[in-house]
């Protein structure tokens, strides 16, 4: 390949990272946007009160991300409610799984912190 073909493709390449890294970034919200409802087996529920410890405060809000096994945190903006208690995913995907399927999310979650222990 010729030098001056090689300086046009790193020129532009150059220009579209910067281009793309320029973009407005997206508009913040003071307020979170309103959560998603999820219904969990009373059997399951005595286990939110050991996941809402895990960030050192008993607050009925899961900070953490119940469908990646509690194991990252979660984001307020990304929210589901169900039986008193907030949860909050790292992914509209993870609070999609959880919505569709709580009781198999909160026992996955569950198994996986307590075989950690």
């Amino acid at each position: 390949m010729k030098p001056t073909k090689l300086i046009r493709i790193f020129c532009c390449t150059v220009f579209l990272c910067v281009a793309w890294g320029c973009q407005p970034s997206p508009k913040t919200h003071s307020e979170a946007p309103p959560a998603v409802e999820a219904t969990v087996s009373d059997d399951l529920v005595t286990h939110f009160a050991t996941a809402d410890k895990l960030d050192g405060q008993e607050d009925q809000v899961v900070h953490r991300c119940y469908a990646c096994a509690l194991s990252m945190d979660g984001n307020s903006q990304i929210a589901a409610k169900g039986n008193g208690y907030t949860f909050h995913f790292c992914s509209d995907h993870c609070r999609t799984q959880f919505v569709e399927n709580p009781d198999q999310i909160v026992s996955q979650a569950m198994d996986m912190l307590e075989s950690a222990q």
